[in-house]
């Protein structure tokens, strides 16, 4: 997790919480045809997550998407969203759940 809190070579790095924090409060956000959309500028698939047994979870209604930022030794934040909200909160670390990398432009 560390790791990918620093950028590659070509600059490219997980979010940390604030970053997500600033996209909820920024930008209007939608859902449609199973993506959630930032003022249609960041599309996210709704791809929902893998729970630690390894059942899918809101598949085509929503997803989670890591941040570099840890909420415990074994949770981290991530960006949620469904069809009616968006917002951050944290999850188990031995989940499956997507990323979504950024980079300074």
């Amino acid at each position: 997790m560390e790791r990918f809190g620093k950028p590659d070579e070509d600059g490219w790095r997980l979010p940390i919480k604030e970053e997500f924090e600033t996209l909820i409060n920024k930008y209007p956000y939608g859902f449609k045809d199973e993506q959630g959309i930032f003022d249609n500028r960041l599309y996210l698939p709704a791809a929902g997550y893998r729970l630690f047994n390894r059942s899918m979870k809101i598949v085509g209604l929503g997803g989670e998407y890591w941040s570099s930022t840890p909420n415990a030794s074994d949770r981290a934040y991530v960006l949620y969203f469904n069809w009616c909200e968006v917002c951050r909160q944290y999850d188990f670390r031995c989940n499956g759940v997507p990323v979504r990398l950024v980079r300074e432009v």
